[in-house]
C-alpha cells in the first residue's frame, strides 16, 4: 500500500512541478530575414498570356535526334549538374 502512495506522490509532484506549457504566438517570430537591411513590402508580377500564340506547339513534328532545336541549352555541349553547391545548377563540362 505504501508503494501505491509513494507512486501517487511522485506522479502528483511531476504534474505540480512541471513547467508551464504555452503555444508560440505570431509575435514570437519576425518575418523579415536577418540579412536584409530594411523592411520592404513584397512585390509580385503575375502575367497571364491568353493569346492564341500560346496555344500553338513549339514543334509540330515528333522528336528527331538528327535535327538541331533552338532553346536555352547548346546542343553540342556536355552538361553536368552541381548539386553540392549552395545554388544547384547545370554547367558546361569541358
Amino acid at each position: 500500500m505504501s508503494k501505491i502512495i509513494a507512486t501517487a506522490l511522485w506522479i502528483a509532484a511531476l504534474f505540480l512541478l512541471a513547467p508551464e506549457a504555452r503555444a508560440y504566438r505570431p509575435s514570437d517570430f519576425h518575418w523579415l530575414p536577418p540579412f536584409l537591411a530594411m523592411e520592404e513590402k513584397p512585390s509580385l508580377t503575375f502575367i497571364l498570356d491568353t493569346s492564341s500564340s500560346m496555344l500553338e506547339r513549339a514543334y509540330s513534328d515528333p522528336f528527331n535526334a538528327e535535327q538541331e532545336y533552338y532553346g536555352y541549352f547548346d546542343p553540342l555541349a556536355l552538361y553536368s549538374y552541381n548539386a553540392e553547391s549552395d545554388t544547384q545548377h547545370f554547367f558546361v563540362s569541358i
